[in-house]
């Protein structure tokens, strides 16, 4: 027999406090991959170079990480 646990219910000034926590975690997040972007497009690289191998192996374990830190929040990455 299992027992099933209900939601921990916040109160309202905690939920806050999560929703900002979160929102924060999203914007660093965010920021990282628009930083990579930025990266990529000011160093004009070309898929010959070592550098943009080394690039492209930052952006998808950037991309990894990314989408992880939204399933871990119980989001879905597409």
């Amino acid at each position: 027999m299992s027992i099933k646990k209900e939601p921990k219910v916040l109160t309202p000034f905690d939920q806050n406090k999560k929703n900002i926590k979160d929102f924060h975690d999203n914007m660093k997040m965010y920021k990282s991959v628009v930083l990579l972007a930025e990266a990529a497009l000011a160093l004009d690289l070309t898929s010959e170079t070592e550098e943009f191998c080394e690039l492209e192996e930052m952006l998808k374990s950037t991309i990894k990480q990314f989408s992880e830190f939204i399933e871990e929040r119980g989001g879905k990455w597409n």
